[in-house]
């Protein structure tokens, strides 16, 4: 989990400062009659998004890893015109490491996009704090040619989705991954299901409805 976690308004990546301290730890022990509150308002939603669903991931975090596959399967069962996206979790350097290869790896080789999540979250819970080899090594493991994502990150469009997911980043003002955003206004994450990540799927699924047909959580 990711705890105390702010973002500053950063332009460029390169030049990210350690801002946060990460802890990773056990959620809170699964019991539904703990369940705080259904979902945290966004103080600043994001323009644009009404039918979007975000799941802000960290590739370093095990419980990320453990259900990102799920909640993508879940996503694909969306109803037109809501659609689901991850993005990855941008909060100091190391992130950033793993964000622009996450990125640029998607760009350089779009049909390999699970095999590189795959590939990050095995080398992101290996080499926590060395995301330089670790992004070497899920790229070489998936076969994507480091000299093709290289060029990828070269391109306008590899800035504008860095520059998208960081202002996500910001606007979500995260403090737990993974988090999941709906309609660019709420916010839910294991913490308020008292670690229930079955229960979080379920919120989730509620909160599209009750938005697809016109009515408000």
């Amino acid at each position: 989990m990711i705890k105390s976690l702010r973002l500053a308004v950063v332009v460029n990546l390169a030049a990210l400062g350690s801002m946060v301290v990460l802890a990773q730890g056990q959620p809170a022990p699964s019991n539904k009659d703990t369940v705080q509150t259904p979902y945290e308002l966004i103080q600043r939603p994001f323009a644009g998004d009404a039918r979007t669903v975000y799941f802000f991931f960290d590739p370093t975090c095990p419980y990320s890893a453990q259900y990102h596959a799920s909640y993508v399967a879940w996503g694909r069962t969306l109803i037109a015109p809501w659609k689901f996206e991850a993005i990855p979790i941008v909060a100091n350097k190391a992130h950033a490491t793993w964000a622009m290869a996450y990125y640029a790896g998607l760009m350089a080789s779009p049909e390999k996009s699970e095999a590189l999540t795959g590939a990050l979250y095995v080398q992101g819970q290996m080499s926590a704090f060395d995301p330089a080899t670790g992004v070497r090594e899920a790229l070489r493991s998936t076969g994507i040619a480091y000299a093709a994502v290289q060029r990828a990150s070269k391109q306008p469009q590899f800035a504008k989705l860095l520059e998208s997911a960081l202002d996500r980043n910001q606007r979500a003002d995260l403090t737990y991954s993974p988090t999941i955003v709906i309609a660019g206004k709420y916010k839910i994450h294991a913490e308020l299901t008292g670690g229930d990540y079955g229960l979080l799927m379920q919120l989730a699924n509620g909160l599209v409805s009750m938005l697809a047909q016109g009515q408000q959580p």
